[in-house]
């Protein structure tokens, strides 16, 4: 099978590439830089990008399926512009282009997201946010309702909503946090109340293989796990690494004023804030769902959080020494 892949060089995209060369299938990825393990193992590299849509039609050539997991995920950010090119345009590019070749089948990589904040445990039939706690939140429902479109017009398109996924390698806020806690960085927790779902990397990948597989077209699947509280997670991370929980539990009305000034001093130095006022916002809203209709159609599971997170916890551990 020749596949093309987006995002093949981020945390699920190159586990997946990965996976699916060794199956014997055939990859091209295009992106801004070539990832040396990928080469390696016998990918093709098409250096472009998802906002430049000749690029991807380029990329298209000789390729019957797609999946395409290229997006922007953080929280604080000041380019929104540049958010709104990539999630959103870049995935009507990718699927426009790939509506033109006659491609067999895309996988999308949606996300739970696109329902934040939660209101209850939220499964494929529920209805989409219609408010936005952030940038990232907004850009991906504008998305989804993009390859939604270009379905109606033909496109062969699969949805994949993964949840919040963890695991090794995480190079977005949940592997910047891992190591901030494992650093001693974190004094305190933010958000403590907050639910989310949870789904391990490597059962994102197996997810997406199997919504290939077996997925009907037009169809969403949630692919998600055990839900807890930020306040358990936290205690889970110190469980699993030896260190100690934060005692102090902050609340948002404390931070706002902190986040502003940390966001004016940001402009100045060029860096990322340390806490920004998107990112408290973001933490006010749940994040839960049910995978029932990925188990039940398609065979998919997702593994216990525990030892899920006490296997990324040690690797963690390994990188920072």
């Amino acid at each position: 099978m020749a596949i093309l892949m987006t995002g093949a060089s981020g945390f699920i995209g190159k586990r997946l590439a990965l996976k699916l060369l060794g199956q014997g299938d055939s990859i091209v990825y295009l992106g801004r830089r070539a990832v040396a393990e990928l080469d390696r193992a016998g990918a093709k590299f098409i250096s472009g990008d998802i906002t430049d849509p000749t690029a991807v039609a380029r990329s298209l050539e000789g390729v019957n399926r797609v999946y395409h997991l290229a997006a922007w995920f953080d929280l604080g950010i000041q380019d929104f512009e540049k958010m709104e090119r990539i999630n959103i345009e870049g995935t009507r590019n990718v699927l426009t282009a790939a509506l033109g070749h006659g491609v067999e089948r895309v996988v999308y990589s949606s996300t739970i997201g696109i329902f934040h904040p939660t209101k209850t445990v939220v499964t494929e039939r529920s209805p989409v946010s219609t408010v936005h706690l952030s940038h990232y939140t907004r850009t991906k429902t504008r998305a989804h309702a993009v390859a939604l479109e270009l379905f109606g017009r033909g496109c062969p398109v699969v949805f994949a909503l993964p949840g919040y996924v963890y695991g090794p390698e995480s190079d977005g806020p949940f592997g910047r946090t891992v190591r901030q806690f494992l650093k001693g960085e974190i004094p305190a927790i933010v958000g403590a109340d907050q639910q989310s779902s949870y789904v391990h990397v490597d059962d994102v990948v197996e997810g997406l293989v199997l919504i290939d597989r077996a997925g009907q077209l037009g169809e969403s699947y949630l692919l998600v796990g055990e839900t807890m509280n930020f306040r358990d997670w936290y205690r889970l991370l110190a469980e699993a690494s030896g260190r100690p929980v934060p005692t102090l539990e902050l609340p948002f009305w404390a931070l706002y004023p902190l986040a502003t000034v940390g966001e004016w001093l940001s402009t100045l130095r060029g860096k990322p804030p340390v806490v920004s006022r998107e990112a408290l916002d973001y933490l006010q809203g749940d994040l839960t769902g049910s995978g029932a209709r990925a188990e039940r159609e398609l065979g998919w599971h997702s593994r216990a959080l525990r030892p899920g997170m006490t296997e990324t916890v040690r690797w963690y551990q390994q990188q920072i020494g």
